[in-house]
């Protein structure tokens, strides 16, 4: 998760170290799963803070940095940045995947052909069982 402190000391100048710690655990949760939900029950507790200590900040300028998003809450510059993770982690799987193809179409010239899954592993056991006494 890309995280800019200059960028979260800007949005919590000012604040009581237990509304940035509050900010900081929404802000975590909004770029790991695609929504808050709505009730500041179920935040304070994800939150690990009791109901009373949510609710004193869950004011704004804290609430300023979340709006509406199918049903809950979501914070804009969270979801851009899981977006854009999610993106890289398909672009990174395509390549990775075309990697592996290479890599075995390579074995396959190398070793005369394709060979079937399994196959070494049973020519290392014929290997060791000929060097047997």
């Amino acid at each position: 998760m890309k995280w800019y402190q200059g960028e979260f000391a800007r949005w919590t100048m000012g604040w009581e170290w237990v509304a940035k710690c509050i900010l900081r655990d929404l802000l975590t949760i909004c770029f790991y799963s695609e929504k808050l939900p709505r009730s500041p029950k179920l935040l304070a507790e994800a939150c690990g803070v009791p109901l009373e200590v949510f609710r004193k900040h869950w004011k704004a300028p804290m609430r300023s940095h979340f709006v509406a998003y199918k049903g809950g809450l979501q914070n804009p510059t969270m979801q851009q940045r899981r977006d854009e993770a999610l993106d890289l982690t398909g672009k990174r799987k395509i390549g990775g995947d075309k990697t592996a193809e290479l890599m075995r179409a390579r074995k396959a010239e190398r070793d005369g052909g394709p060979q079937p899954a399994g196959d070494s592993a049973l020519r290392l056991v014929e290997g060791l069982k000929s060097k047997r006494p």
